[in-house]
């Protein structure tokens, strides 16, 4: 297997429709039913479409296809072990050499599509979730209905936790395959609440407490991220704004974060930094990374991240030491939503081995390849099937147990429309006034924000 790199990283739409709610509580609706799977699902159909791809992996032998990813067989992470692992197992079984090109993150989607129109693209890609309309739209993608239609029955489809949800589907095709499901928590520093002989944060006003005891010495108490390096701040800014009753996006698709919810979402925020002084002063530069950084070296004692990066947290503070809580509210018996996302797969269009490509996804796909996932890497499946494997049951996966009890009791998708990237633009630069100018008239900064970016979307 070739491994190239061309530059390694430093170191996840359609607006919350309501569909999704009464869809959530059915794919989540217990621990138990996600961990047992569905009754109706026979390991033998389940696999079937698996058997089959095994059956002619001999017609790949010796194919070599190129995967852009910001994820490498060669890095540290536990996700990037679990991949060198799995990477080994594809290619022992099929054949296929398969060469990884290495971005960051946020550039992948941007530099699909210019490679689409130039005709140099991959053979395969991972996408992020935010990023599946815009590429979709700008067709980056083949559709894979029809591979789709030959693996996978209408019975083994139901087996799929989100893949066939709104937020997922381009023109009613299928674009992509996730990966993982990707939910979204407070992490809090266990040792330090425990410390400070408090008790783990509900609400907002619970976590500025607990951070003004902890802050001090180059140590912060909340952390968020500013910086535009990457264009996820949706991570927390969801949830501060959905969780207080608000919306981002009306059901037109409009900018609705104008209203009385955001304005006070926007002033925790700012007042995080200037009133309270629980979060540092150049929050407005930093990176998700240097928020991360931070908690990892023992300088942040709250921030809101995925489930995807708990075991890396893990390994750097010790598991004891960290306490997932779910994201607060103004109210302590209701928690925010969790925002849900993931990583996918797509085969880009005019792909010179998209066969080859899609018997690549399918692997990625199969129920067992899920579970090693979840134990190696910490990821929730996109398979309920998975969660049959004996892991899931074991005390060492209570953290997974945790996030599916999470995921359904509050969740909702995370905003993933064509213009998320100019959305979330928007309503940072809207973030960086407020902070840089505290006296700012918040209501009047956002309502410029959301008509800026409602006559930006008005000309895509």
């Amino acid at each position: 297997m070739v491994h190239k790199s061309r530059r390694r990283r430093r170191t996840g739409q359609r607006s919350c429709d309501p569909g999704w709610r009464p869809m959530m509580s059915s794919l989540f609706e217990t621990r138990r039913a996600i961990l047992a799977g569905s009754a109706a699902l026979a390991t033998s159909t389940l696999l079937a479409g698996v058997s089959n791809a095994r059956a002619q992996t001999k017609a790949f032998d010796g194919q070599s296809i190129v995967h852009w990813s910001f994820l490498s067989p060669e890095g540290k992470s536990v996700r990037e072990q679990a991949i060198k692992l799995n990477e080994e197992a594809f290619r022992k079984e099929t054949g296929i050499n398969v060469s990884f090109e290495i971005y960051p993150f946020a550039e992948l989607a941007r530099r699909l599509v210019a490679a689409v129109q130039a005709g140099t693209q991959p053979d395969i890609s991972r996408v992020g979730w935010e990023s599946i309309p815009m590429v979709s739209r700008a067709g980056a993608l083949a559709p894979l209905d029809a591979y789709i239609e030959k693996a996978f029955d209408a019975e083994q489809r139901k087996d799929f936790l989100i893949d066939y949800s709104p937020a997922l589907l381009t023109n009613g095709q299928k674009t992509t395959m996730q990966l993982e499901t990707i939910s979204h928590a407070l992490f809090v520093r266990k040792d330090w609440l425990e410390r400070a002989g408090m008790q783990p944060p509900k609400t907002w006003n619970d976590v500025v407490e607990f951070g003004k005891k902890v802050s001090g010495d180059g140590r912060w108490g909340y952390g968020f991220f500013g910086g535009k390096q990457q264009l996820v701040h949706a991570v927390y800014l969801q949830p501060h704004i959905h969780g207080r009753g608000g919306r981002i996006l009306d059901q037109a698709g409009k900018a609705s974060f104008t209203d009385d919810a955001a304005v006070r979402a926007y002033k925790f925020l700012s007042d995080c930094v200037h009133v309270h002084k629980i979060s540092p002063p150049d929050v407005v530069n930093m990176s998700w990374e240097d928020q991360t950084d931070a908690f990892r070296t023992g300088k942040l004692a709250m921030f809101i991240d995925g489930s995807h990066r708990y075991r890396d947290h893990a390994r750097a503070v010790g598991a004891e030491n960290i306490l997932l809580v779910e994201i607060p509210s103004d109210d302590p018996a209701k928690p925010s939503p969790t925002p849900i996302t993931g990583w996918s797969m797509g085969i880009p269009k005019g792909a010179k081995k998209a066969d080859a490509a899609w018997e690549y996804i399918q692997f990625y796909l199969r129920p067992e390849v899920q579970a090693a996932n979840a134990r190696i890497a910490g990821a929730l499946p996109s398979r309920r099937s998975a969660a049959r494997d004996p892991y899931f049951q074991s005390p060492e996966a209570a953290y997974l147990q945790w996030w599916l009890d999470y995921t359904a009791k509050s969740s909702e998708p995370m905003i993933n429309i064509p213009t998320a990237n100019r959305l979330t633009e928007a309503m940072v630069n809207a973030l960086h006034e407020v902070i840089l100018k505290p006296n700012s008239d918040i209501a009047a900064v956002l309502r410029r924000a959301a008509a800026g970016y409602d006559r930006i979307a008005q000309q895509q």
